[in-house]
C-alpha cells in the first residue's frame, strides 16, 4: 500500500494540473506549441516502450504499480480527461466566435430603419 503512494501523488498532481487548465486562460500560440511538443514526446515514449517494454514495467514498479500495462491505463485516463477539457474549451470558444459572427452578419444584413419610415406612400 505504501508503494502506491507515489503513483497516487503523480495522478493527483496530473489531475490538479488539468483542473488549473480549466481555470487559467490559455494563450493560443503557446498552447498549441506545448500540445505539439507533448504529442511528439508521447509518440517517442510509445516507440521506446514498444521496443523496450521492460522499461515501462520498471517505471511502473518505481511508482508503485505492478505492471506496465496498468501504468499505461492510468496515463490514458489522464490523457482522456485532459483531451475532454481541451475539447470543451475549444467548443466554448467556437460557440462564442459563431455567436459574434452571427450577430455581425445580422447587423450587416438588417434593413436601414431610415429607409423603412422615410419613404412616402404612393
Amino acid at each position: 500500500m505504501t508503494g502506491q503512494i507515489v503513483i497516487k501523488i503523480i495522478l493527483l498532481l496530473a489531475f490538479a494540473l488539468l483542473a488549473m487548465l480549466l481555470l487559467v486562460p490559455r494563450p493560443n500560440t503557446r498552447g498549441r506549441a506545448v500540445r505539439r511538443i507533448m504529442l511528439v514526446l508521447l509518440l517517442v515514449a510509445g516507440i521506446v516502450f514498444v521496443i523496450m517494454p521492460q522499461w515501462l514495467t520498471a517505471i511502473a514498479h518505481l511508482v508503485g504499480i505492478g505492471r506496465g500495462a496498468d501504468l499505461v491505463l492510468y496515463a490514458l485516463v489522464v490523457l482522456v480527461v485532459g483531451n475532454m477539457i481541451a475539447a470543451r474549451r475549444t467548443a466554448i470558444s467556437q460557440n462564442r466566435d459563431i455567436t459574434q459572427l452571427a450577430r455581425a452578419v445580422a447587423i450587416a444584413r438588417a434593413p436601414d430603419p431610415n429607409q423603412l419610415f422615410d419613404s412616402e406612400p404612393d
